[in-house]
């Protein structure tokens, strides 16, 4: 969905059996920053999600949903035109029942935008 228009997979430089570790780049052309905000464009959170999500598509090779995020912390502003390259961090497993179990970060060196912890796709 956002994928390939709002941002692109640069590398995904760690993979363990149950790690995830890309870098991405955001497209600083895409029409979301137009709405929010033209004059200082800010990802949306949502897109943050969305993000870590098609991540664990990619490593999955299937489609995910998100059923439960039991922890959302946006902890800084993304602004695309200061940290356009950012880390995506995914540590997942798998339970009994079919669900995949997450914790994400979205980061940029030291700096820490968006923290997922407890979440479940199905």
């Amino acid at each position: 969905m956002l994928r390939n228009k709002f941002y692109r997979t640069l590398s995904t430089d760690k993979q363990t059996i149950n790690e995830i570790e890309s870098q991405v780049l955001i497209n600083i052309d895409d029409p979301i920053f137009k709405g929010h905000f033209p004059e200082v464009p800010v990802v949306p959170g949502v897109c943050m999600l969305q993000m870590i999500k098609e991540q664990l598509e990619d490593r999955l090779g299937s489609p995910l949903q998100l059923v439960k995020a039991g922890n959302l912390k946006f902890l800084s502003v993304i602004n695309p035109l200061e940290n356009p390259e950012l880390s995506i961090s995914i540590s997942y497993r798998k339970s009994d029942d079919g669900f995949i179990n997450a914790d994400a970060s979205i980061t940029y060196s030291d700096k820490v935008f968006f923290k997922l912890a407890k979440a479940i796709y199905r």
